[in-house]
């Protein structure tokens, strides 16, 4: 529910734009360590880095009405996957799998003479 009055409504705008910017923060400050560049989720990050990073600018320069709650619970969830992930957009999109955990007969396979 959107509070209704005007310190509710900072706080809650306030709330909205704090969770943005850690959105924004932890994919831009991804580090690859070395992994493969791959173009199509180089550009996705930076669109949402484009659009995460808006809403606290926004904020500051007061020109951003009171999210509704669908907006607040996307960026909740959204925040979650993204530090899940470690900020990898790579990992947020579905035909990537993780990598699987190393079992037994992968060690035989690896180690043949």
């Amino acid at each position: 529910m959107i509070p209704t009055s005007p310190t509710g409504v900072f706080i809650y705008t306030a709330l909205y734009a704090l969770l943005c910017a850690a959105i924004f923060l932890r994919v831009m400050l991804f580090d690859r360590k070395g992994g493969e560049y791959r173009a199509l989720p180089a550009w996705l990050a930076w669109v949402l880095c484009v659009l995460s990073g808006s809403i606290p600018l926004r904020f500051l320069f007061g020109s951003i009405p009171a999210p509704d709650p669908a907006s607040f619970g996307l960026a909740v969830f959204l925040l979650c996957a993204v530090f899940k992930t470690r900020g990898s957009v790579y990992h947020l999109l579905p035909w990537c799998k993780p990598s699987a955990a190393h079992h037994a007969r992968d060690i035989y396979r690896r180690f043949q003479p």
